[in-house]
């Protein structure tokens, strides 16, 4: 588990190691370390989930997948793997199977960057997040037993 403390210490950590190789490296991350890292959240998260990269456009980022990750990037998260004792996969595109349906349309207009040395990590806002859960509540299929909240509507009668 990474901690919100160690997470900027981890996320820098790599930011360090690419600066000193002269690499810059901009990821776009969701979940728990997202949240985080925008403050909505202080509970530790299994890992960092890199949903996109980001490469200079004309017209400010462009989004592209995260795959492949430089191999820049990569040998400096394992090396942060091994200083710091956390698994390989700490930093990983598993979620990067939502290009192939699609990313929430405001995912990149909704981006807080921040700067970790040679790292810049984009922290995707509230809406793309909830659209990520919607997306992946339906991913797994109906329930087993009913979502709190989600009985019938009963109408009011209260008059008003």
């Amino acid at each position: 588990m990474i901690g919100s403390d160690q997470l900027r210490e981890v996320l820098s950590a790599v930011g360090q190691l690419l600066e000193a190789e002269g690499k810059t490296v901009r990821i776009v991350i969701v979940g728990g370390a997202s949240l985080n890292l925008a403050g909505l959240v202080d509970r530790a998260t299994d890992d960092v989930d890199v949903i996109a990269r980001a490469k200079e456009d004309e017209g400010g980022p462009m989004l592209i997948p995260p795959d492949p990750m430089p191999d820049a990037l990569m040998a400096a998260v394992q090396r942060v793997a091994r200083d710091f004792g956390l698994p390989s996969g700490w930093l990983n595109t598993a979620v990067a199977n939502q290009w192939e349906t699609s990313l929430p349309p405001s995912l990149k207009e909704n981006l807080t960057w921040h700067r970790f040395g040679g790292l810049q990590v984009g922290v995707a806002g509230r809406w793309p997040l909830i659209a990520l859960k919607l997306l992946a509540a339906v991913d797994q299929g109906p329930p087993e037993r009913p979502l709190p909240g989600s009985g019938p509507i009963e109408p009011n009668r209260g008059g008003t």
